[in-house]
């Protein structure tokens, strides 16, 4: 249905070359602070793990990545196993999206897979290291707040 009515705009409207005002403007800067928009990792990431030497899948169910699958299913071995992302036997992954170091790799050691196991994670760039603060026996999830990551470990 339409009402017209005539208590509406009195003056027709007519486009002009002067009432368009210019703005400038400043992208924001896109890191991770202040707002920004990128990230070094996503919340909840889990990385692809390469195993080196050990045994054992510390009561997870592992998934390796499609090349070692393809190497093992033509060799029948491989020397070194890669994991998929979630699908390792140790569980690392970001909670801290803002902390994670850019361009970083990580190297995870066990001293032990009895139940006096600990182990150590080791940053590569800059030769820091944290160790766990419990023994492998108990299932524990430990923060390190200063790369954004958190480890669990349990001997199954």
């Amino acid at each position: 249905m339409y009402a017209p009515s005539f208590n509406g705009q009195k003056k027709p409207y007519l486009a002009g070359r002067k009432n368009i005002k210019q703005y400038s403007v400043i992208p924001h800067i896109t890191t991770a602070e202040a707002g920004g928009t990128i990230q070094n990792a996503d919340y909840g990431t889990l990385p692809s793990m390469t195993r080196i030497e050990g045994v054992g899948n510390g009561g997870l169910e592992l998934e390796f990545s499609t090349e070692t699958r393809d190497a093992v299913i033509s060799d029948y071995c491989v020397a070194q196993t890669v994991y998929a992302k979630d699908g390792a036997p140790v569980n690392i992954k970001v909670v801290d999206p803002l902390s994670v170091p850019e361009n970083t790799d990580f190297t995870f050691k066990m001293d032990d897979v009895g139940e006096d196991g600990m182990w150590i994670l080791v940053n590569n760039t800059s030769e820091d290291t944290i160790s766990s603060e419990q023994t492998i026996s108990v299932k524990n999830e430990q923060i390190i707040p200063e790369w954004g990551l958190s480890v669990t470990v349990q001997d199954a």
